[in-house]
């Protein structure tokens, strides 16, 4: 999603009344775009900064656990279960 504003009233056709949104309508939507929309895009910046994080740190864990303990990468990815 690129656009970071609210297209034109014009763009907003109403084809019930046959006109465009009231300026009351695309007020509320221009506040709706400020109030939720940037908050989630800042979110999903920030989800996908700590997603590759943690992936770096996992990857580099999986690295340093098979050159401490000689195990093969395949063996990193099952569960031994013990009694």
């Amino acid at each position: 999603m690129k656009e970071t504003e609210l297209p034109s009233r014009e763009l907003f056709y109403n084809l019930l009344i046959d006109d465009t949104v009231s300026e009351s309508d695309y007020a509320r939507r221009e506040t709706v775009l400020v109030a939720i929309l940037h908050p989630i895009l800042e979110y999903n910046d920030l989800y996908l900064k700590t997603d590759v994080l943690l992936a770096d740190i996992f990857e580099n864990f999986r690295d340093s656990y098979i050159i401490n303990y000689g195990r093969s990468r395949v063996l990193l990815h099952y569960r031994v279960l013990r009694d």
